[in-house]
């Protein structure tokens, strides 16, 4: 069997890839459509994107992520909590194959 915990994963390193969330840390809930998920509202998140995927994502809306897309988004409670870089929840979402999961938009998740 594998070890998971001791393999390279394609999110090692995430901290070092273009940061989204570089100026806006609370990104709140503009839309409603997290309410309750993601610590809400009051949350805190630093959002980052691989290579594969910053140049769409620094392009206009709509965006259309191209597969092997990761995105990890680090979550904190509220700005206390992330001040201090504590209790961080790590979501990693990656863009698969198209029809993959029409579902998702073909995103698989990591939680």
């Amino acid at each position: 069997p594998v070890n998971n915990s001791s393999s390279k994963k394609a999110w090692d390193g995430y901290t070092s890839w273009y940061k989204i969330t570089k100026d806006k840390p609370n990104t709140g809930d503009p839309t409603g459509f997290i309410e309750k998920r993601h610590n809400g509202k009051e949350a805190y998140r630093e959002i980052y994107i691989n290579d594969i995927g910053a140049a769409i994502n620094q392009g206009h809306a709509p965006y259309k992520y191209p597969e092997g897309t990761i995105v990890v988004k680090e979550s904190y409670k509220n700005r206390e909590a992330w001040l201090k870089k504590g209790n961080k929840i790590l979501t990693i979402m990656i863009k698969q194959a198209e029809g993959t999961s029409p579902e998702t938009g073909d995103w698989g998740f990591i939680m």
